[in-house]
């Protein structure tokens, strides 16, 4: 019975640990593409083996007071409306990406 329970507890993390390890298989080319991208737009961040996150922490203490024009208001760049984003898309989007997304928006319902 003792030999039972035990194998019930180990259950559960077995499956759990295969799960994660095939994630990590599945995700791994994702990453490795990912990775290669972002050594051919910013190479100084494969200069050092943590520059990427010093590069993120870096960019998080970046206080740089911009101005953004939309809808003929002058907003500082951390006080743009809500809407700014989904308007900036519509501009700056082509249309038949836009029609793309719609129709896969449609789609899925």
């Amino acid at each position: 019975m003792r030999m039972y329970m035990q194998r019930l507890q180990l259950e559960p993390i077995r499956g759990r640990l295969g799960f994660f390890s095939q994630s990590v298989i599945a995700f791994a080319p994702a990453f490795l593409i990912g990775y290669l991208i972002m050594i051919a737009v910013w190479p100084w961040s494969t200069l050092a083996p943590f520059n990427a996150l010093r590069g993120l922490v870096g960019f998080r203490e970046f206080q740089e007071q911009i101005g953004t024009l939309l809808n003929g208001h002058v907003y500082g760049m951390n006080d743009v409306p809500r809407w700014y984003v989904p308007i900036y898309l519509l501009i700056k989007l082509p249309l038949l990406i836009l029609a793309g997304a719609g129709a896969a928006f449609l789609f899925i319902l």
